[in-house]
């Protein structure tokens, strides 16, 4: 599955705080993404004072394995297969992989929150990077 988000117009991209609100509906506790910096656009001429210029993908990629496949034969519900992916499998849902292009500076919570689905808390920062295979930018 897959989702467009805006990213950030890097001609007016400043610091910003993250809103509490945003954390809460998200499910991230603020200690989970100390360190990073987090942007959000100004609006200016080049993105028509919108502060986003361009999208990019979030997307969730699961790989079949027994598992999943017993608990699909088994006909379990969607929400336990999905725990079952999550915990087992290693799938990295769509509002994850939008936490991560936002601790990257890449788009914000706030298009997360607009273009992800929330199913599960989500993991640590941390260990989203780990999953990912990806540097942890603090």
């Amino acid at each position: 599955a897959q989702r467009l988000v805006r990213k950030i117009c890097p001609h007016c991209r400043k610091e910003t705080k993250p809103l509490e609100r945003e954390l809460r509906l998200l499910g991230i506790k603020a200690e989970d993404i100390e360190g990073f910096t987090l942007y959000r656009g100004t609006g200016c001429q080049h993105c028509y004072r919108s502060g986003y210029s361009g999208r990019t993908a979030i997307f969730e990629i699961l790989f079949m394995d027994e598992s999943i496949r017993t608990a699909i034969l088994e006909h379990r519900p969607s929400y336990e297969i999905r725990k079952i992916s999550v915990l087992e499998a290693g799938l990295i849902s769509m509002q994850e992989a939008g936490i991560v292009k936002t601790l990257q500076g890449v788009t914000t919570f706030e298009e997360v929150l607009r273009g992800a689905p929330r199913n599960l808390t989500p993991r640590p920062a941390a260990e989203l990077f780990r999953l990912l295979g990806e540097d942890d930018p603090r």
